[in-house]
């Protein structure tokens, strides 16, 4: 602090915002990682993002541009009903963080997606914000409630297209037997 006649100069000492980072809430408030995937009767689920300041609060409102989903997901646009629009957040002046809200509505499918214990889809939830600030994405995961496969049914017909449960063994005047496998 300086003083120079009757003016008093404080001179701040703080660090620059560097941005934001983004995470998901539930409508109760909890950390949101995951959502099943549901079906007509689950109806869509209330996702919350907020955005919160990474180090120093800005001393002004500030805006950050929130998109549903990017290119490389493994969540494409068939696997939830709902059409998530680019939104934005605002975080008021000198507070930590702000939130808005989107409905995500999982397709309840009949596809076993995943592999071994990877049994979800990943959907992106990343932002903008002007300047340098840069915008810490973060993901949330649709998990499928499908069973895996457990094999195939195999079946035969013969040439007329009728199910061949067995063939009579014949000489060689009998000659070949054409069997379609289904």
């Amino acid at each position: 602090m300086t003083v120079i006649g009757d003016s008093l100069i404080i001179e701040d000492d703080d660090a620059a915002p560097t941005g934001f980072e983004l995470s998901l809430e539930d409508s109760t408030g909890n950390d949101l990682t995951s959502i099943g995937e549901g079906g007509e009767e689950d109806g869509a689920t209330a996702v919350t993002v907020r955005a919160t300041a990474r180090t120093t609060l800005y001393a002004q409102n500030q805006t950050v541009t929130v998109t549903v989903g990017a290119d490389g997901d493994t969540a494409t646009s068939a696997d939830y009903t709902t059409d998530v629009a680019t939104f934005d957040i605002t975080i008021e002046a000198g507070q930590q963080s702000g939130t808005a809200t989107f409905m995500l509505d999982p397709s309840h499918d009949t596809i076993d997606e995943g592999d071994s214990d990877e049994t979800y889809e990943t959907l992106t939830v990343s932002g903008t914000h002007g300047g340098d600030d840069n915008v810490v994405a973060t993901s949330i995961a649709i998990v499928d409630n499908d069973d895996p496969p457990t094999g195939f049914e195999l079946s035969l017909e013969d040439s007329n297209g009728n199910d061949l449960t067995s063939v009579d063994e014949g000489g060689e005047e009998d000659g070949a037997i054409a069997v379609t496998v289904r």
